[in-house]
């Protein structure tokens, strides 16, 4: 049974992050969100059992960390405050900030998700409304 604290539990790291850097600049959303969007929306189809791979198991790995780690290094020069954020995010999952030891839960959370795949359908239709 989903618990109402999985919902309404603190906002994750990105979330923060982007709403205190980024409410005003939203020339990254172009990318970030989608991204956001699918890994959270593939994520929470796992959690629920949806798909026969559990992703949100790989959150426990210790090597999501290193994985988060190198994204960051591969966006840095195109992206460096998204990369300071994914940074940011190892260093609140290594000192223990939440509750939860999954990496998922300090990057993504279900607010930030929605808002990303709401973000993305609104783009959507956006575009092909401009376009008829």
């Amino acid at each position: 049974m989903i618990s109402a604290w999985s919902i309404l539990a603190f906002p994750s790291v990105t979330t923060v992050a982007l709403a205190l850097l980024y409410w005003h600049r939203p020339r990254y959303y172009e990318w970030l969100f989608p991204v956001i969007a699918i890994t959270g929306i593939a994520l929470y189809t796992t959690t629920i059992g949806l798909q026969t791979f559990n992703m949100y198991r790989l959150g426990f790995s210790p090597y999501a960390p290193l994985a988060l780690a190198i994204v960051a290094a591969l966006v840095a020069t195109r992206a460096p405050k998204i990369a300071v954020i994914a940074l940011i995010v190892i260093v609140a999952f290594d000192l223990h900030l939440y509750r939860s030891r999954n990496l998922f839960d300090y990057a993504l959370d279900p607010i930030l998700v929605a808002t990303a795949a709401f973000w993305c359908v609104r783009r959507l239709f956006s575009r092909s409304s401009r376009r008829a």
